[in-house]
């Protein structure tokens, strides 16, 4: 619950007043711009992880170290860091977007990606469908 006093100050000091895209917010607050967010899944086996997404999501290696257990893959301009964990984890999720969902879909299944759930338009106005990727890691592609 916000306090009593701040629906009468939202949008009306400094703090509240800029704009998000061009890197600042606000007079007192001012913000770093981001420039990109990467992803970093966990993995059993980092050689393993890397050939799948290699051969079967077409990303390339940027790195890898293997004695170690990290590695940064990237397709299209796009970056997954790869890191081995000791023991049991919880897969992780992510949502990729692409300007043709056929095409994706077709490329996925065309790869022998599998499909843990079908293409289908949803009542947002987007389109997706999510594939389970190495380590049973989620990535939902929609359009």
């Amino acid at each position: 619950m916000l306090p009593a006093d701040s629906a009468s100050r939202a949008g009306s000091t400094p703090e509240a007043s800029g704009d998000w895209s061009s890197g600042t917010f606000g007079t007192k607050n001012m913000r770093t711009p981001w420039k990109a967010i990467y992803l970093e899944l966990p993995t059993s086996d980092i050689a393993a992880a890397i050939h799948y997404f290699e051969t079967h999501l077409g990303f390339t290696t940027d790195f890898h170290l293997i004695e170690i257990g990290y590695g940064k893959i990237t397709r299209d301009d796009q970056s997954i860091f790869l890191s081995r964990v000791d023991g049991p984890f919880e897969p992780r999720s992510c949502m990729i977007y692409t300007e043709d969902i056929q095409a994706a879909y077709k490329e996925m299944k065309d790869a022998g990606v599998e499909i843990c759930r079908e293409i289908e338009a949803l009542s947002v106005g987007a389109t997706e469908f999510s594939v389970r990727v190495s380590d049973g890691h989620i990535f939902t592609i929609f359009h």
